[in-house]
């Protein structure tokens, strides 16, 4: 599925008032304001970090990555970090892309989406990560469901 860059464009100019935080803290949106349709009960169960990579992400999201003001050229991109539906690899596939991005003016979300293959996963692979890049890809994403 092929997205037209405009739509890029439009995402970033959407969180151009709230990418202002901490340098070292990047911005976390979740992309459901209750919780994922369906698994609004286990949005508040935490994520599990261990040597870079993340597990057990019930409350889909995407981390901002912003172009520093220097070199920024309008440009965004979505990064999926890749873990074979089992984890994210959020260190390495997602973070360093980012600010490998970020070198070129570039800005980047990195998605947190849920993960279908891990043990005892509630979540469809048909489903629920396409829904998660999905709704990370609408223009806005804080409209009611």
């Amino acid at each position: 599925m092929k997205f037209p860059r405009s739509l890029l464009i439009l995402l970033v100019l959407c969180f151009v008032s709230v990418v202002a935080t901490r340098a070292d803290e990047p911005l976390v949106i979740h992309l459901w304001e209750k919780g994922a349709p369906g698994f609004e009960s286990r949005r508040d169960e935490p994520e599990v970090v261990k040597n870079g990579s993340v597990t057990n992400v019930n409350n889909p999201s995407i981390t901002v990555f912003p172009a520093p003001k220097d070199k920024a050229n309008g440009c965004a991109v979505i990064i999926v970090p890749g873990g074979g539906h089992r984890q994210l690899g959020f260190i390495g596939e997602g973070v360093e892309p980012a600010k490998f991005m970020n070198d070129l003016g570039i800005t980047a979300f990195v998605l947190k989406h849920r993960l279908a293959r891990e043990p005892n996963s509630p979540y469809s692979l048909d489903i629920h990560p396409r829904q998660d890049i999905q709704r990370a890809m609408r223009p806005t994403h804080r409209q009611s469901q």
